[in-house]
């Protein structure tokens, strides 16, 4: 029995509890105080556990928690991301119609294209891409989703003859399509919603943020002629939801505003009937250019979340306890910009000096030096590799890769102890969830 406890076992206490948890697959198995001694004093010694419990020590190695000894754990690990950021079975498209915006957010990072848009010739190209990738025998899923700028600008112009093109092209071919917009939502109104509803695309998401409660969103989200927007929003908003459209409500946060989020669930609550709180997701983001008291105020996000969580609505937020992979990351994912112009993150402005390639008017992807260092990049860090917690860190991020110099440490900065406190955390979201 040469075998090892897998470097990505670990043994915790959490309230009072002990667990085996594999952060490998996020699987946990509870251990009385007994066992829980007696394999972490044996931890190097897994022969011993085997001659003293052959069947905990045969469901060890079901688990995959027990492992044999020369087997190269990282390698593994980093051949099957590669494959799933990799996997032929799907592709993805964001579209940026315009960098055109009807609103003016302060933190906003993008330089705004003031009349911006798509042209035939760039729109027929997408449309070439979407069928080439519909050639691949191993295709299974394509999404068309949209961004900007604000996409839904470009509704009559670019969306709809983009998304009616897709899904008539992916019925012929018996392909799965998906669509999304991540919007500000003063333009969500019924007659795009009835587009979509025709097309057959009832159950696109939306991404619509909030920066807070009225007062403080109407002062940041700021629309022409400086009029309010909160109400607006959230009542396009709930329109879609309770025609069935699933939603992503983003909470912009900052240490400011946080506290006022609790009067966003009171007017859901008084607005939304019950039966729709199903097509409704909170994810709570912090505003990156306010990063000071960042600890405080994340914790006031996470109480806020558990509220929104008990009144029924799923949640999400920035403090994530399982690997992330990002659609950036993913080498079947794509942006288009309005000109033509090809990124991978939808994160940072949309520059010349960015750029990652190029859609050819005959709908080829040319990718230029900055998207091949982007994948040489990507697994490249040894202080990732080589971490015990790596399969539940989303510090693998390439866009951070790209932008930094490797330097051998942990890119978060994490201690060995904050590693111990992220997986305590990790551990109680699974089990006390």
């Amino acid at each position: 029995m040469n075998n090892k406890f897998s470097k990505y076992v670990h043994f915790l206490e959490v309230g009072g509890k002990h667990f085996a948890f594999n952060v490998k697959d996020s699987s946990a198995v509870a251990l009385n105080s007994k066992l829980y001694r007696f394999l972490t004093d044996n931890r190097d010694n897994t022969a011993l556990v085997g001659k003293t419990s052959p069947a905990l020590y045969e469901a060890l190695v079901k688990a995959e928690m027990i492992v044999p000894r020369d087997k190269d754990e990282s390698k593994e690990l980093i051949e099957t991301f590669r494959r799933q950021e990799s996997s032929p079975d799907y592709f993805g498209i964001i579209v940026n119609p315009t960098l055109d915006c009807n609103l003016r957010c302060w933190y906003c990072y993008e330089s705004h294209s003031h009349g911006s848009m798509m042209n035939e010739t760039t729109a027929n190209a997408v449309k070439a891409l979407i069928d080439d990738k519909l050639t691949q025998p191993e295709l299974r899923r394509l999404s068309l989703s949209f961004f900007g700028g604000e996409p839904l600008i470009g509704w009559d112009k670019v969306v709809m003859p983009l998304l009616t093109y897709a899904t008539e092209r992916c019925r012929e071919k018996n392909i799965r399509f998906s669509t999304g917009f991540t919007t500000n939502g003063v333009l969500l109104d019924s007659r795009k919603l009835d587009d979509l509803a025709s097309l057959g695309l009832g159950g696109t998401n939306f991404q619509i943020s909030f920066d807070g409660h009225r007062p403080f969103h109407d002062v940041s989200r700021v629309g022409e002629n400086r009029r309010p927007t909160y109400d607006r929003i959230l009542g396009n908003l709930i329109e879609a939801a309770k025609r069935g459209f699933s939603i992503t409500m983003r909470f912009n946060y900052t240490p400011d505003t946080v506290d006022s989020f609790a009067d966003i669930f009171s007017d859901l609550e008084s607005l939304l009937p019950a039966e729709f709180k199903s097509n409704i997701k909170c994810n709570f983001q912090q505003v990156w250019q306010t990063t000071d008291n960042g600890a405080d105020v994340k914790t006031k996000a996470m109480e806020l979340a558990r509220v929104f969580n008990d009144g029924g609505y799923a949640t999400d937020t920035d403090v994530i306890f399982h690997r992330h992979v990002c659609y950036a990351d993913c080498e079947n994912s794509i942006v288009v910009n309005y000109n033509g112009d090809l990124y991978k993150c939808t994160a940072r402005e949309f520059s010349p000096e960015t750029r990652e390639g190029l859609l050819t008017p005959d709908g080829k992807v040319e990718w230029n030096e900055r998207f091949a260092k982007r994948m040489e990049r990507k697994f490249a860090d040894q202080a990732c590799a080589v971490c015990d917690i790596m399969p539940i860190c989303h510090s693998g991020c390439t866009q951070n890769k790209l932008e930094r110099e490797i330097t051998g440490l942990c890119p978060l900065g994490k201690s060995d102890e904050d590693k111990h406190h992220y997986l305590l955390e990790a551990l109680t979201k699974k089990i006390f969830k």
